[in-house]
């Protein structure tokens, strides 16, 4: 039976070309798609963990402009965690806000004091210009300005601006700043504001030795939910006035972006498997009307109709395992060629270029495979089932 089947399949080379072509470019483009998504998600979402941490460790809001984490609550937490092997990294932030500017012109600014060498927001900024902070300027009172803020003011790297904040005894505080470099956030609401600061030289502006927000970065993402029980009972323990989160509670900006990306792509993936549908049930409708006459000579001499309805099912497989041999072999080939060019990208929300990667594995091919084997499926079924039901007169009559 199946000798006879691909005996079939090959009878008309034309259609059989036509369907494992149409098959096979439709198993590439959904197992291309399916692989660049994947990998875009995974850079999404190691740039929002890159600024938010695995786990967070905030302030509860008391109704402060910029409530922040004590230096005993820091100390407290540290000392927890220090040896825990599981922690990475922790990264201290403060944000501070005011005026910068020069004796002629001024404008708001926020700005993140970050550490030396941290995972926080300093590690997600493109220089545009100058240079980056080292470790020696960390304590000096150097910043990177935002290229917006820099346009604005008309400053450049090499210049010093003015800072002028109200510190935490609401006294206003003035600092000159020395600009680095200039920089981008890649978020254009954001770039208007835009400065970062080093940790202490933020904590001096605002004459406090606390910080907004402690961020914990750990080797394995599955132990963030024991990292989190761990905080929460030193919290509860210790009666402290602070929260935390994990970074999918922070990360509305990727979930947001993977929601409408889920959306284009599920919209895509059905459009590739209504054509297909179409497509195969169309070749393989007139491929069974071509034949009613041998199907009715088949049936006139003895031939069962759960016969040549494997017959006709074995020749659909045959046509799927075809379609599916091109469009893997395709793929490869593409996939191969694009990642050896080193093609980069900017991906949404992020400034840094990374590599154009298609990561072919089986997660990414047995999706695609399964759904249209599915559609080809489906497509198939009926207009074979409604030839083997016929009787043979009426078979015999259609040709």
């Amino acid at each position: 039976m199946l000798f006879l089947a691909f005996r079939n399949i090959f009878r008309n080379k034309r259609r059989t070309f036509m369907t494992v072509l149409i098959l096979g470019v439709s198993f590439t483009l959904l197992m291309l798609i399916n692989s660049y998504v994947t990998t875009m998600y995974d850079i999404l979402k190691k740039g929002s963990i890159e600024q938010t941490g695995h786990v967070q460790i905030q302030a509860r809001d008391t109704g402060k402009d910029n409530p922040l984490i004590g230096v005993s609550d820091i100390l407290m937490i540290e000392k927890s965690l220090a040896g825990n092997s599981k922690v990475y990294d922790i990264a201290k932030e403060l944000d501070v806000s005011g005026l910068v500017g020069t004796d002629m012109r001024s404008t708001i600014f926020n700005a993140v004091g970050v550490e030396y060498a941290k995972k926080g927001a300093a590690s997600s900024l493109t220089l545009v210009s100058g240079f980056n902070l080292t470790r020696e300027d960390y304590d000096k009172e150097s910043l990177l300005l935002s290229s917006e803020i820099a346009q604005k003011i008309n400053v450049k790297e090499g210049h010093y601006v003015v800072l002028v904040v109200t510190n935490s005894d609401g006294v206003l505080n003035l600092s000159n700043g020395y600009i680095n470099g200039l920089v981008s956030t890649g978020q254009t609401d954001r770039d208007l504001y835009f400065v970062s600061l080093p940790l202490k030289f933020a904590q001096t502006l605002l004459g406090t030795e606390g910080v907004s927000r402690m961020m914990i970065y750990l080797d394995d993402e599955k132990s963030i939910d024991s990292i989190i029980v761990q905080l929460k009972g030193l919290i509860e323990e210790n009666n402290l006035n602070l929260i935390v989160k994990d970074w999918k509670e922070l990360a509305s900006y990727y979930f947001g972006l993977k929601n409408l990306y889920d959306f284009i792509f599920a919209f895509v993936f059905v459009i590739i498997c209504v054509l297909v549908a179409l497509s195969v049930s169309e070749i393989i409708s007139i491929g069974l009307f071509e034949r009613f006459r041998e199907i009715g000579t088949m049936r006139a001499i003895g031939t069962k109709k759960n016969e040549v309805f494997v017959l006709l099912l074995l020749e659909t497989l045959l046509y799927n395992i075809s379609g599916i041999a091109f469009g893997v072999i395709f793929a490869l080939i593409i996939s191969s060629g694009t990642n050896m060019a080193r093609i980069t990208f900017v991906p949404p929300g992020q400034n840094a270029a990374v590599p154009f990667m298609f990561n072919l594995n089986i997660t990414h091919t047995f999706l695609p495979v399964g759904l249209l084997l599915f559609v080809s499926f489906l497509s198939t079924i009926f207009p074979i089932i409604k030839t083997t039901k016929m009787r043979i007169v009426e078979v015999i009559r259609h040709v």
